[in-house]
């Protein structure tokens, strides 16, 4: 069965808080601590690694990375994602911290409401998920 995460959730009989630790270094993206407070503990680690090397300029995503982390700019840059098949997931880190956007290319990337995104929002992570058409903003 599929669960949600949230606090004092039975999940096979147990409750207590759950978490999922995000974060994120200078090459790598890692998902780290998914755990319980309850009996039932879990503790990971996944590493998506490494980054490709993204500069001060547009960026055009090859079809076999899907782990960006966006640097900071000197003006508004576009980033054109890769072709994605169904179901196939994009994690992007917009480290950016400058009076500039990062802009999606095109107006497939999509907020969870179906709005097309116009620009990434400066030291955000996302997750979206590919729908055959769309890249679908998942968190």
């Amino acid at each position: 069965a599929d669960y949600t995460l949230t606090a004092d959730r039975k999940i096979h009989g147990s409750t207590g808080t759950y978490g999922l630790n995000l974060g994120a270094s200078a090459n790598r993206l890692s998902f780290a601590s998914i755990y319980s407070a309850g009996p039932i503990g879990l503790h990971g680690l996944l590493t998506l690694d490494p980054f490709p090397t993204i500069t001060d300029a547009n960026y055009v995503a090859p079809a076999n990375i899907s782990t960006y982390k966006l640097p900071g700019i000197t003006a508004d840059r576009t980033f054109t994602p890769p072709t994605g098949g169904g179901n196939a997931l994009l994690f992007i880190y917009d480290s950016n911290t400058a009076g500039f956007a990062w802009k999606p290319a095109g107006t497939n990337f999509k907020d969870v409401t179906g709005t097309t995104i116009t620009a990434f929002t400066n030291s955000t992570f996302y997750i979206f998920m590919n729908d055959g058409s769309n890249w679908i903003q998942v968190k």
